[in-house]
């Protein structure tokens, strides 16, 4: 029987993602030991920036767990973005040359995103020490971590990694897995949202969110060499009766370009773990019935993979307060201006909300969905 090797595979949400903090810290208590029980860690969008600071810190496991947890109930959007009406007239400016005047003024400006992150990266600067992440893979408490981004241009899926040097680099349709020095550009660029997040420069090639491209988010960490995978995300099983009723209630507007904006990063973030959750299953399953074919033997080549997913057991916005007031006056006119309002665009707005009256009931929520399933956890690393 092959050596267990347990992955921990965070998705994207944006602000969403102080989900995941919580249900780090239940994990922590679930599972109390010094080193990360995770020997893979692979992260995309704001599930990297979550990597990042495990990674860091998976020589103090419950320590990291804590102190994620922590920076999350404190988080404001000043920590994440420019808020100051300077900065968001001086990029208001670039998208009016480019849109109403054809680029004729002022052309040397990038009319490609709406919010300047230079707080972030600054923030991972500070927060996350690389070193100590380098330092840990060396020592082998971690086999690997990843952060998956998209390349624009050539729209493909590109995860970073660093590991032990038994793990080979690799290359699919549309997907690849480059060995790096892992730095905050990395974490930058996984976590680009399209459009209100600036695209990232690293050797030349620009990248945006990772989400964008990515169809197979546990593919990274099975590359990695996870062989049994706990995954978090921050989208609610909807039950069939759910989905019907909000498909039948009447809508007596049209929708906002908010609205539109918010449905858009829905299926960005959202989606594409199920259906990689679906294959999965379908795969283990050929391969059971591969091994019964012949004799409990399977093509070297194949690779069964246990893997069992955290998710939340409400929707997160729905625990989401109206945020829009609490932005500053030239963000709410920004917003409005995109028709965000009490009855519209509050999916866009969680999203971008890192304010501590929206982080503390997720992380909330996310450690009492995951303690709950304390048992099925244990049992899940026990098999």
């Amino acid at each position: 029987m092959d050596k267990q090797i347990l992955g921990l595979v965070l998705t994207g949400g944006g602000a969403k993602a102080a989900y995941q903090a919580g249900a780090i810290a239940a994990l922590a208590e679930i599972i109390p030991q010094q080193n990360s029980p995770f020997q893979v860690i692979s992260g995309t969008s704001a599930g990297a920036i979550n990597t990042a600071f495990l990674a860091a810190s998976a020589d103090d496991w419950m320590d990291g767990a804590k102190k994620l947890q922590e920076r999350w109930g404190e988080l404001t959007l000043e920590h994440v973005y420019r808020t100051d009406s300077r900065s968001i007239v001086k990029i208001a400016l670039g998208w009016l040359s480019r849109t109403i005047f054809g680029g004729k003024f002022l052309a040397n400006k990038k009319a490609n995103y709406l919010l300047d992150t230079h707080p972030l990266h600054e923030m991972l600067k500070k927060d996350v020490d690389f070193v100590r992440m380098k330092k840990n893979i060396d020592s082998g408490i971690l086999r690997a971590v990843g952060f998956t981004t998209t390349q624009y241009f050539s729209a493909t899926s590109i995860s970073y990694f660093d590991a032990i040097p038994e793990v080979d680099v690799w290359v699919r349709s549309n997907r690849f897995g480059l060995r790096t020095k892992l730095g905050p550009e990395h974490v930058m660029a996984s976590s680009a949202i399209p459009v209100f997040f600036p695209p990232i420069e690293i050797d030349s090639k620009f990248y945006g969110d990772g989400s964008l491209r990515q169809t197979t988010p546990l593919s990274s960490a099975i590359h990695l060499g996870a062989n049994k995978i706990i995954s978090i995300g921050i989208r609610h099983e909807r039950k069939p009766d759910e989905a019907a009723v909000k498909a039948d209630k009447p809508q007596f507007i049209p929708p906002s370009l908010a609205q539109i904006t918010g449905e858009l990063l829905n299926s960005i973030f959202l989606d594409s773990m199920d259906f990689d959750i679906e294959r999965l299953a379908n795969v283990n399953k050929n391969i059971d019935m591969i091994e019964k074919t012949f004799n409990g033997t399977v093509p070297t080549h194949y690779k069964k993979v246990e893997h069992l997913h955290l998710r939340p057991s409400i929707e997160l916005q729905t625990l989401i307060p109206s945020a829009l007031k609490k932005f500053p006056p030239m963000m709410r006119f920004l917003f409005k201006g995109m028709g965000a309002s009490s009855q519209q665009g509050n999916d866009l707005m969680g999203y971008l909300s890192f304010l501590p009256e929206c982080s503390t009931p997720l992380i909330k929520l996310g450690y009492e969905d995951t303690m709950k399933k304390k048992g099925l956890i244990l049992a899940f690393l026990a098999k």
